[in-house]
């Protein structure tokens, strides 16, 4: 019974603290460990341990289409992760990476979104939506936790990602890439949130995007944030070893709650190097 009533007052006392400061994060995800001990080496890799099977998305509605991956591996229970490309770009510019991602222990789905010039409020309401699509699609549906689930976007894909993650308060992880948005006030998201930018973006310029976005986060919040050397707004749409690492260990961090990948994170690659300029995270995580 005392043992209790500590647990409780402890509890208590971290909601106090989290009303107090003005941030409510989100529970984190229950830890699963789901694959083999990660290295740079299996992180940086073609594909990742899983394999996976490709399907189509059926009952489309709210956006165009997509491609749903999926590990082969039944006996398990995966989080679930949307990407979503960029203005007037099509899911497949984003395409390897939901592959990837879904090699390494998570249900993805690349959508199209339902015009290519949406912009991003409406990618976070499509990619939400891919989220309950691929929840309930009848193949795959099995294998998903619902409550493991994760964002990935591309330029105003990106942009779209930080507004779920504001409309969709329950998401274990954000991942903006390249993110373009009219607003770089980002103060309300409790989501925890990966950015990664380029330094030769002159479509979405880190110094009013991605820089700014991540300075808005709330100091409290589970974040990182990296610049890519000698790279453009497009440096996401071609497999890149040390984008899928971050990613990949971002999610797997907060989506399934897995310290195993906290060492990619914290303290991060050594910068500046021929992959990034700069990196910096809330560590520890």
């Amino acid at each position: 019974m005392l043992r209790s009533l500590a647990k409780a007052a402890a509890a208590a006392s971290v909601a106090t603290a989290m009303i107090v400061t003005g941030v409510a994060i989100a529970p984190a995800a229950q830890a699963v460990a789901i694959g083999p001990d990660p290295t740079t080496a299996s992180l940086t890799a073609t594909t990742g341990p899983f394999t996976t099977t490709k399907y189509t998305a059926t009952n489309v509605t709210v956006f165009g289409k997509g491609v749903i991956y999926a590990p082969n591996d039944r006996t398990k229970k995966y989080g679930v992760v949307a990407v979503t490309p960029g203005f007037v770009s099509p899911g497949a510019s984003v395409e390897w990476l939901g592959r990837v991602i879904a090699s390494h222990g998570f249900v993805t789905i690349t959508i199209d979104t339902k015009n290519t010039w949406d912009l991003p409020a409406s990618r976070a309401d499509q990619m939400l939506a891919a989220l309950t699509n691929v929840e309930a699609d009848s193949r795959v549906k099995d294998i998903i936790d619902p409550t493991r689930e994760g964002v990935v976007g591309w330029s105003m894909g990106g942009g779209g990602v930080l507004q779920a993650a504001i409309k969709k308060p329950s998401l274990k992880a954000g991942v903006a890439l390249a993110p373009w948005d009219t607003n770089n006030n980002h103060s309300k998201v409790t989501v925890p949130t990966q950015i990664l930018t380029a330094d030769n973006d002159y479509i979405a310029p880190t110094i009013i995007n991605g820089e700014q976005f991540y300075n808005s986060l709330s100091k409290t919040l589970p974040r990182s944030y990296a610049q890519f050397n000698g790279a453009d707004h497009f440096f996401t749409n071609a497999q890149n070893p040390t984008e899928q690492l971050l990613v990949v260990s971002w999610l797997k961090r907060f989506v399934d709650g897995d310290s195993r990948y906290t060492q990619f994170l914290c303290p991060g690659p050594s910068v500046p190097s021929t992959a990034l300029d700069s990196y910096q995270a809330s560590c520890p995580l």
